[in-house]
Formats: structure tokens, sequence, C-alpha cells
């Protein structure tokens, strides 16, 4: 854990202009919230998407190395699964959580791809197969233990899936029913209040407020039901249309406004692949995760950085609001 003004976690230099300037400007920022900015917090930083493409899981060691992530999402469908998996394996289960990205829409094991809007669609008017969904809840879940010889930490949903209505039941009873001894922690969408909301700006607020419409209340509701942790609030929704400079300065927002037991979520990328959408976000991430001036953010707004299990291991369950 990093201590305010101790060194940072390790250091690897990314785009060298924008660590200085960034770095520079940073310091100055938080100089002038210093009084306010002084309390500890335990935060978790999660990689999701593992198993998509190679890049992907270079990024998401790379950065386990240097102390930046402390969760990664597994998608078990994905076409470079075996060979994450195994690199994944010889990571230390205390140092990181591995968790299940669930995935019913893009690469599932047994369903036919489909967009996740008429998921949604299904979801929001109970129309969904549940024996369908536990078919592919299963086979995901037999995946990942077969994978790591254990059950994930975490499970959360690719494109937030998890939370639906008619997805959420279906995950906790089989989930309960297999670790009902060790359940999993589970990813809560709530977002912040909008006026604790950083810039930039209110689209990013807005797109974390539908995203946590579709399901964070059920499912938070339904998690401490069934004795389910979770993290407290959700960080890290934007567009995935920023720069670099602009990203940096999202995680320095988000950090200073982010509580106890928070979760940031990322998306990088170590290499480009042709086939993803989102791949020019997810490279300016992880060189922006990797670089000196987010280690200095972290050491600046006092954050420790811990696995989320170790975080919510006293049985803490967010209020809705």
């Amino acid at each position: 854990m990093n201590r305010c003004g101790d060194a940072a976690h390790r250091d690897e230099p990314g785009d060298a202009a924008l660590t200085a300037r960034a770095t520079a400007g940073l310091r100055a920022a938080v100089a002038l919230h210093a009084a306010s900015e002084h309390t500890r917090r335990s935060v978790c930083i999660v990689a999701d998407d593992c198993g998509l493409h190679p890049g992907i899981c270079e990024a998401a060691l790379r950065l386990v190395d240097l102390g930046r992530v402390q969760a990664i999402g597994c998608l078990v469908g994905g076409r470079s699964w075996a060979a994450a998996s195994s690199a994944l394996r010889r990571l230390p289960a205390s140092a990181v959580d591995l968790g299940l990205h669930l995935d019913l829409t893009e690469q599932p094991l047994t369903l036919a791809p489909s967009g996740v809007g008429r998921l949604i669609a299904a979801s929001l008017l109970r129309r969904t197969d549940a024996d369908a969904l536990l078919r592919e809840l299963r086979a995901q879940l037999d995946a990942f233990e077969a994978a790591f010889g254990r059950g994930p930490a975490f499970v959360d949903g690719h494109r937030h899936v998890h939370q639906l209505p008619g997805v959420r039941d279906v995950l906790l009873d089989e989930l309960t029913r297999r670790y009902a001894t060790a359940l999993p922690w589970l990813r809560s969408t709530h977002s912040a209040r909008a006026h604790s909301h950083p810039r930039p700006g209110w689209r990013d607020a807005a797109k974390a407020r539908v995203i946590a419409a579709l399901g964070a209340r059920g499912l938070d509701a339904a998690a401490r039901r069934g004795g389910f942790a979770q993290n407290a609030r959700l960080w890290g929704v934007y567009d995935f249309a920023a720069g670099e400079a602009a990203f940096l300065r999202r995680l320095d927002g988000w950090l200073a406004a982010c509580g106890d037991g928070d979760l940031l979520m990322c998306h990088p990328g170590a290499t480009r692949d042709a086939g993803d959408d989102l791949i020019d976000a997810r490279v300016g991430e992880f060189r922006v995760l990797a670089g000196a001036a987010f280690g200095a953010v972290l050491r600046d707004r006092c954050i420790d950085v811990a696995p989320m299990s170790r975080i919510v291991r006293g049985g803490r369950h967010p209020e809705p609001t």
C-alpha cells in the first residue's frame, strides 16, 4: 500500500511529455485541495475483458506487477482465453482478485451471440430464458474453475449484464449453490451522486446513472439478502473517446471523489487488435495507468489500493441511494 508523500508504486514511464506536464499540473491541483484530500481510502482498480485478445492480458499482467491493478475480470469465452488463463495462473491469489466477467452477448459459450440491447429489453420485459441463462452461467463457471482450480473471487458482467432483472436471480442462486461457504463479491454499479461526480462532466455522470438504473438497486438488495459483499460505488464510466491527457484528468477526478471501498474499473490494452472497437482507448488507458503521472495521483490523493476481497472482508454492504 502507498502512503501520502511516500514514493508511489513502481513507475513505468509512459509518454514522457504527458508525464512531465501532467504531473506538474496535477500536483498544483492537488495542493489546492490538500486539506480535504488527506483522508486515506482503500480502493480497488479492476481491469476488465481479460481473454478477449492478447494485448488485454499483457496490459493486465503488467499493471498488476506495477501495483496499479488489484482485480482482473476474465472473459472465459474470449479467443485468447487459453493463453490468458495460463499466464494468470502464475499470479498469487493474495495479490489480485481473479473474477468471472460474465458475457451473455458477445462471446458466450452456449448462447448465440446477440446485442446487449436485446438482452436488456428481454430482461426488463421478464422474457429471458432462465434455463438457457443457467446453462451458460454454469458453462462459464466450469471454465473458470477448470482454469484455476477454484471459484472466482468476484463476478460481474460484460456490459454490466449481471445486474439485469432476468439475470441476477439465476446468477445469485447458482453462486450460492456452488460457493455457499466462500461467496464471491459482486460488482455494484451504483455511481456517485451527481453533485459529487468529478469533471469532466455531465455526460459521464449521465452514462453512469443509466448503467446503475438497469439494475443496481435490485442487485444490491438481493446481494444483502444472500450475504454477498459488494463494492460501495463504481467509478470509471466514460465515453472511451478521451485522449491520454483527458483520461488522466478523469482518473484524478474519480480518485479525488471516491470513498472507502469504491471500485475503479478500467479497460487497458498493451497492443492493438484490429477486431477491437475500443482499441485506441485501451492503449491510451494502459499508457496512462502504467505511467509515473498516475503513480503520483495515487500517492497525492492518499489512495491505498488493495483487492476488493480484502477490503470487503468484514461483510460490508453499501446502502443504495
